[in-house]
């Protein structure tokens, strides 16, 4: 377990502490009754090139799902998309999701015009009808 408490590094996945992190601030952006799905799209180290490079891969739907590095709660940069029940697809980042003042660590956030599908395969961390997967 990771010393934060919301990634288990052994097994690769987010705690339900880290999901419900990731929902609350979903719930901020996005009408919370409406929230599907939850997909992890990649966490890496902040930086500004990191930003940039992901955000282009996103949009242009061309992401790499195996570039998961999350080693520290320290200055981390995640991406993660939204499915809605009325279909629509949103892709937030955040730097530093988890840490106290989360909320305004929202550094991106654009409707999709449909699901990325990633080269690698993709984590959900939460489903409206199975909360944590």
């Amino acid at each position: 377990m990771d010393s934060s408490g919301i990634y288990n590094s052994s097994i690769r996945r987010f705690t339900d502490e880290g999901v419900d992190v990731i929902l609350k601030s979903a719930e901020k952006l996005i009408e919370p009754e409406t929230i599907e799905e939850i997909t992890l799209l990649r966490a890496q180290p902040f930086s500004a090139e990191n930003f940039l490079e992901t955000k282009e891969s996103i949009l242009s739907g061309n992401i790499d799902f195996d570039n998961t590095d999350y080693t520290s709660t320290s200055d981390i940069l995640l991406f993660y998309q939204v499915k809605t029940s009325e279909g629509k697809y949103y892709a937030i980042a955040h730097r530093d999701p988890f840490e106290l003042y989360f909320n305004e660590a929202i550094i991106w956030y654009n409707q999709l015009t449909g699901k990325i599908e990633g080269k690698n395969g993709n984590q959900v961390l939460y489903t409206r009808n199975n909360k944590h997967e």
